[in-house]
């Protein structure tokens, strides 16, 4: 076990007070008085949190000690609730709602893994930011004590959020080149009156939202997402040197995908058992990019 961060920055000796304080900490509104927010900010700066690592403490409690929108994107997979594992706890949404409103920029991009029934709870806490959703298809199916009762579990889906309309970057699928020439006019009911008057293509194909990528062999931990699939997740949201966080850093995975990527990552694990691991797994992989080589 290494100290409560795995960062280039802070202090180790305070990290542990930290950790104490951010867990006791009451989920106020930020808008209290300035007093407090003042108190906030002075204990933010001792703190010196900065998206430079992997912190132990709760997840939200780690956004609203960041300064007010320092995340471009929010990547994370939550607890679903599905199964009876002491860290299969749903997120409080309304305090999750907050925070990220709080941490993350208005044009930044919120994705969270989900699944059948929690996806629709997640969806429906917060509809104004709900947009649309990726879908993993994943190369092994889940599911197979309820096999004679439901199907099996193929895929998981990945919902998108935002207050305003953020950076989307797609990574281009490649099929054939094709030139066509042709004359045709239309009105379609959603977007009004079109006039096409020829098709080229140099075999790039704009993504659908089912995204392939094979399960996690050996992983460290029960409900890990491939690195792959997340560096697509963050190369399609973000541009290098951004800021990508998350909540709920189980494994590690989202931070060596930004690694991987380019981008500065900051997360937060409140599970001793799982932030271990996962901070030797980043510092792994922190060395990895450092000789030009990937993150795994």
């Amino acid at each position: 076990m290494q100290d409560n961060f795995i960062s280039g920055k802070g202090n180790p000796a305070k990290s542990a007070d930290f950790v104490g304080r951010g867990a006791a900490t009451e989920r106020a509104d930020f808008g209290g008085n300035a007093a407090e927010e003042a108190e906030r900010s002075l204990w933010r700066r001792g703190q010196n949190i900065t998206p430079e690592g992997l912190y132990l403490m709760d997840g939200i409690e780690g956004l609203r000690s960041l300064p007010r929108h320092s995340v471009d994107m929010l990547l994370t997979d939550p607890p679903y609730g599905t199964t009876r594992n002491y860290w299969d706890v749903p997120l409080p949404l309304p305090e999750l709602w907050e925070a990220v409103r709080w941490a993350v920029k208005p044009e930044g991009a919120v994705l969270l893994f989900a699944q059948c029934p929690y996806d629709k709870v997640l969806g429906a806490s917060n509809l104004p930011m709900l947009r649309y959703e990726w879908v993993w298809y994943k190369s092994r199916c889940t599911g197979f004590l309820n096999a004679r009762r439901a199907p099996l579990k193929k895929t998981e889906n990945i919902l998108v959020f935002y207050q305003k309309s953020p950076a989307y970057y797609p990574q281009f699928e490649q099929g054939e080149p094709y030139k066509k020439i042709h004359h045709r006019s239309g009105h379609s009911p959603n977007y009004g009156a079109f006039e096409r008057i020829s098709g080229e293509s140099d075999g790039r194909r704009f993504p659908g939202n089912v995204l392939a990528f094979p399960t996690v062999a050996n992983t460290v931990h029960p409900t890990q997402k491939p690195v792959e699939l997340c560096e697509y997740l963050i190369k399609t949201y973000t541009r290098e040197g951004q800021v990508v966080a998350d909540i709920c850093a189980g494994s590690g995975t989202t931070a060596i995908a930004a690694l991987n990527t380019g981008r500065r990552f900051i997360g937060f694990e409140n599970a001793p058992a799982f932030y271990g691991p996962a901070a030797e797994r980043i510092q792994r992989a922190r060395e990895a990019v450092a000789r030009g080589e990937k993150g795994v």
